[in-house]
């Protein structure tokens, strides 16, 4: 048995991507869950393992365990879907065919993929500036309220139907306050833009919605981005916005997204993003990092000196958390840098938050 959590966590990765691994045998199990619960890709992890010829016996004393997490996943993605095709029939209603993002988007767009592959966890829209009025107008006559919590210290959110104040709340981010609704499972966020403002000019221009697929299912319209702008997202509003690279880590849900998103036309989609950046070597790191780390069944990873880098740092991270905290605190600092950068009328809120009395 083998306890370095960068072993573990490279086991894991590979798993995902190819469905069988040779050094199956010599993981740490309860290591190996944990990494994958910590990536949100245990229900994957147990599709995987259904796959697997000869599952080693530390692992397979928890498959029980793991079929309930995949049998969870799927109905819960079978709820949420059926929640957003009634956001979107809503939307249509007002005549607005909304455009849907991130898991949104392959949930939808792709209704015979694996439901159990990607945990949900939300419902992504976007709404034009001209359009975002009428259509939170329109949830909100279905019985959807903000979840708004203005002063962050407060120990309890609150619900409320002021769309004014949502939308004023909003004004410094790329999303309206979430949206929820009992009984249902998911809160649905309504975009201004597909990405923080402090990472729209790594764009040349934004095309997300010009370039997007109109989508009919179960008389509702929407539309889907293009896979070229669905791995941008991946690659700007996963990898870089939620700070991974700056962390030096690396998400293996996203991972797999993007290996699935590559599963056809993988040249063309590559190269169409690669031209809307303006700096499209980090996308081609990124890519050989997924590949490497993610290696598809049948493909062998090629990395490049950059990608060694990186796998240098991912090792250290896992293996050394006193490495691990000093590039957390490294990324925060740079995060906090770039948001008051380009978006500096959020100084007086981040002041107000942390100079706030502790809640009692």
């Amino acid at each position: 048995m083998n306890s370095d959590p960068w072993f573990n966590f490279q086991i894991l990765g590979q798993l995902l991507g190819r469905g069988n691994h040779p050094l199956l045998d010599q993981v740490n199990a309860g290591l190996l869950l944990t990494l994958a619960q910590k990536h949100r890709v245990l229900s994957a992890l147990a599709i995987r393992l259904e796959e697997h010829a000869n599952v080693p016996e530390q692992l397979a004393e928890h498959t029980t365990e793991l079929r309930r997490r995949r049998q969870d996943t799927v109905q819960k993605n079978l709820l949420i879907s059926s929640q957003a095709l009634k956001i979107v029939a809503a939307l249509n209603r007002a005549n607005i065919t909304p455009l849907v993002l991130k898991g949104t988007a392959r949930l939808l767009g792709e209704p015979d993929a694996n439901l159990g592959l990607r945990e949900q966890a939300d419902i992504d829209l976007w709404l034009s500036r001209e359009t975002l009025a009428q259509g939170c107008t329109a949830l909100l006559d279905q019985g959807y309220r903000f979840w708004v919590n203005p002063h962050r210290h407060r120990a309890q959110p609150i619900l409320t139907d002021d769309l004014v104040e949502a939308i004023k709340l909003g004004r410094h981010h790329h999303h309206l306050p979430p949206l929820v609704k009992a009984p249902y499972v998911a809160s649905v966020e309504i975009h201004t833009h597909w990405l923080p403002a402090r990472l729209q000019p790594a764009l040349t221009c934004d095309r997300m919605s010009e370039y997007s697929q109109l989508h009919t299912l179960r008389n509702t319209q929407f539309n889907v981005p293009s896979a070229p702008s669905q791995l941008l997202q991946h690659f700007l509003g996963s990898h870089v916005g939620d700070t991974y690279a700056d962390r030096h880590d690396f998400s293996l849900r996203t991972g797999l997204d993007v290996i699935q998103l590559l599963a056809k036309n993988r040249d063309e989609t590559i190269e169409n993003a690669a031209q809307q950046l303006t700096h499209p070597t980090a996308l081609a790191v990124f890519i050989s990092l997924t590949n490497t780390l993610l290696t598809a069944e049948g493909e062998e990873p090629r990395p490049d000196h950059l990608t060694l880098k990186e796998q240098q740092y991912l090792a250290r991270r896992y293996r050394h958390p006193g490495w691990a905290k000093l590039y957390d605190i490294r990324a925060h600092s740079l995060h906090l840098l770039k948001s008051l950068r380009h978006t500096p009328r959020k100084l007086p809120g981040y002041l107000r938050r942390k100079m706030a009395p502790p809640q009692l």
